[in-house]
């Protein structure tokens, strides 16, 4: 990021458009509050959550270079999901073949990877440097998102979702596994931490400073999904 900044510096970009993550602004946990722009995210109870304390380590530095009078505007997409991602069919085969045990209890925001390209042009286009703006397609519980899915493949969603009571049984077991393992493990304990926590965006900013209005829904996003993989299958 800081090579990136001083590139545009030393060539006098007209615009800077940096593609950060929601990550970076933290969450408020609560479903009924989605987190804005100005959430004011306690970073010190982040624990080991580096990928998201390093985006919004790297949107101070794009900040600090704003105020200075780099013209950079900044765009937070919540979880991307689109035609052309084939890392998620192991997702989508699990779902499928009724292999995932059970639903996680708590949920997140979601966006389609086209709308959040629409959304960058509108940044570039509309966005007020020094300004953040949250790009997502809808707030879901993992529930709605997994049944959605199934949907889509017609299958039946997994019976059981973890309950808190569990969640907090299982974490230190799966720290512990995750200290003695050698490799890093498929479900680490911040997967399974955020599982249980309500990853909820406004998106109101967007809406009204950059006229942007998301278009695919979440259950179009997993048709056109499923499509792409079944497709790249057939061609391997």
């Amino acid at each position: 990021t800081r090579v990136v900044l001083d590139l545009c510096k030393k060539n006098a970009v007209g615009k800077l458009v940096y593609i950060s993550s929601t990550a970076a602004i933290g969450y408020s946990d609560d479903k009924d509050m989605p987190a804005d722009e100005n959430l004011d995210f306690d970073w010190s109870k982040a624990g080991k959550y580096a990928y998201a304390y390093s985006k919004y380590l790297a949107e101070q530095e794009v900040m600090a270079d704003a105020a200075e009078g780099l013209p950079a505007v900044v765009v937070n997409p919540s979880s991307i999901y689109g035609p052309g991602d084939s890392k998620i069919a192991p997702l989508l085969d699990s779902i499928g073949s009724g292999a995932l045990p059970a639903m996680m209890p708590g949920g997140l925001a979601c966006v389609d990877v086209r709308d959040v390209a629409s959304g960058i042009v509108a940044a570039a286009e509309k966005g007020l440097s020094g300004q953040r703006y949250i790009l997502t397609g809808g707030n879901y519980s993992h529930v709605e998102l997994i049944s959605t899915i199934a949907d889509v493949l017609g299958a039946q969603p997994p019976a059981r979702t973890f309950s808190q009571a569990v969640g907090k049984v299982l974490m230190p077991l799966i720290s512990l596994m995750e200290g003695l393992s050698f490799s890093p493990p498929k479900i680490t304990s911040e997967i399974f931490d955020m599982g249980f926590r309500y990853r909820y965006f406004s998106i109101d900013k967007a809406r009204k400073e950059l006229g942007w209005q998301p278009k695919y829904d979440l259950k179009q996003t997993f048709l056109d999904i499923a499509e792409y993989v079944q497709g790249t299958k057939g061609k391997a």
